[in-house]
């Protein structure tokens, strides 16, 4: 039997992990990614080093916590936009998501 992915390929289960969380937005699963996916995609792409996995794990968890409507009160938000802020690049899509979350931070006064 041949294996299809290589459990020692972090950085391939890091992608898919963050594809996950992706398409979990769009089936609209937000508490898994918040709970689960993100955090262990997050964990994946802090051991390889990768600020740019980091991030879309973070947006991907923001996002969530949107449409779970905890965003104003969590402290899940807080820890997921300090992250996002972190590892974002100047110039990026992530970039722009951080400094939103960050800004809605600012508004509900943490």
């Amino acid at each position: 039997m041949q294996r299809v992915l290589n459990p020692d390929d972090k950085e391939k289960i890091c992608d898919l992990l963050v594809a996950l969380c992706e398409a979990l937005i769009l089936a609209t699963d937000p508490r898994r990614i918040v709970e689960d996916e993100a955090p262990a995609a997050f964990a994946l792409a802090e051991d390889l080093g990768d600020s740019s996995r980091a991030a879309r794990a973070c947006i991907a968890a923001l996002i969530a916590s949107v449409m779970h409507n905890i965003f104003l009160a969590d402290p899940q938000f807080v820890e997921w936009a300090k992250r996002a802020d972190r590892h974002a690049k100047p110039d990026t899509v992530e970039r722009a998501w951080a400094d939103w979350a960050l800004g809605a931070m600012k508004i509900g006064a943490w």
